[in-house]
């Protein structure tokens, strides 16, 4: 079969386009449609669903699922994060040496810490 005649490639034929990186004006400094001008364009195009990825926040998600479903469409909401943070507290672009380091001083007990001091019982505090 020759280039011109071959037909295009999808993941399932006849399987419907479902676009997985929508960003809303949310998504600040990215996006700048309504999530209502998203769902009335998806409807316009005969999308049956979409996704709703807004940059570091899932602030729309509810208003997405509102104006999807008065269109009787499908929402997905999901959310793109910037990596600039580590959960377990440790600084950017440290070593997991420094990382390890810098958590175990954080947890040694210190020498300046004082054991309760003794009170004579009945003793008004």
């Amino acid at each position: 079969m020759t280039e011109q005649t071959r037909p295009p490639r999808t993941a399932r034929p006849g399987a419907p386009f479902v676009p997985l990186h929508l960003q809303s004006h949310f998504s600040l400094l990215h996006g700048t449609a309504s999530l209502a001008e998203l769902a009335t364009w998806l409807e316009a195009e005969g999308i049956e669903a979409a996704a709703l990825v807004d940059r570091n926040n899932v602030y729309g998600a509810v208003f997405w699922h509102a104006a999807m479903a008065k269109l009787r469409r499908r929402a997905i909401t999901g959310a793109e994060v910037d990596g600039a943070f580590r959960v377990d507290g440790g600084r950017r672009g440290a070593s997991d040496q420094e990382q390890r380091a810098g958590a175990a001083a954080n947890t040694a007990p210190s020498d300046s810490v004082s054991s309760h001091s003794a009170r004579p019982s009945g003793a008004i505090t």
